[in-house]
């Protein structure tokens, strides 16, 4: 975006020239100022015969000035209605290129002057966000098909905010879903740190159970008993904090637990 910057129009897009006769409301405003000069010039050269020459010269300089004033005023000005942005044109010694994206644009009012009216045309007046400004005032002068520049405006205007809109809603969706995502990766991350301590636990539980069970051929006939009461005693620890063990606990024990049994008769 840019305000009143130097720099070209995009070759693309087909510039409006304002209406001709913009060019004779902007001549009239300017004479009007210039008609008491003008007139005194003329009452001076009747008074003073020896000057006239000269003063009627300098009221034709006051004619034709404010002529080619208007002139490249006119030429110098122009606008188009882009995708996403309007822009103007305007500078006679420097070219300024206003660019007002359509998203900013607050409200567009239409005003005329007698002049305008006589020639069946407007002024077209766009307020932007305060936040984003170009200038006080930014208009377009000289357009005579101005109800409808107003209403294109106005609709490409209420169609941007609400893709605007549109984008913001979808982003804060997608925000939160981040954030649900995040909660459930946490919730599963905390899982399992849980569940590999757990397993920690019950391999080195097992791990004793087997030891314990391998030193039961090696144990005196009397203390097999205390042994098998003390592995009963860790498989209900086991049991009590993971009660899905239980069937590895027992199918790993038990088998082992007759094997054991048979050997302790043989003897």
């Amino acid at each position: 975006m840019a305000n009143g910057v130097n720099s070209p129009l995009d070759a693309q897009v087909t510039s409006n020239l304002l209406s001709p006769k913009i060019k004779i409301v902007w001549y009239l405003e300017k004479i009007a100022l210039f008609v008491p000069i003008i007139i005194g010039l003329f009452i001076a050269s009747l008074l003073l015969p020896q000057n006239s020459i000269e003063l009627f010269l300098v009221a034709i300089a006051a004619l034709i000035i404010p002529y080619l004033y208007v002139h490249f005023k006119y030429a110098r000005f122009s606008y188009a209605l882009r995708e996403k942005d309007l822009i103007i044109r305007k500078g006679i010694i420097e070219r300024l290129d206003y660019i007002v994206p359509y998203d900013k644009i607050q409200n567009v009012t239409i005003s005329r002057n007698t002049y305008e009216v006589l020639f069946g045309l407007a002024t077209l007046h766009i307020e932007t966000a305060a936040h984003f400004v170009v200038e006080k005032d930014i208009t377009i002068p000289g357009v005579s098909n101005y109800h409808e520049l107003t209403n294109s405006l106005v609709f490409m205007s209420k169609k941007a905010r609400d893709i605007e809109t549109k984008h913001a809603d979808s982003h804060e969706i997608m925000i939160e879903e981040l954030k649900g995502l995040n909660e459930k990766l946490g919730a599963i991350a905390d899982r399992l740190h849980k569940n590999a301590e757990i397993i920690t636990q019950h391999t080195q539980a097992l791990d004793d159970i087997k030891t314990k069970q391998t030193t039961i051929d090696e144990k005196p006939k009397e203390n097999v008993s205390e042994l098998l009461t003390e592995i009963h005693k860790k498989i209900d620890e086991l049991n009590t904090s993971a009660p899905q063990t239980e069937t590895v606990i027992k199918t790993l024990y038990k088998p082992r637990q007759k094997s054991k049994i048979k050997k302790s008769k043989r003897r």
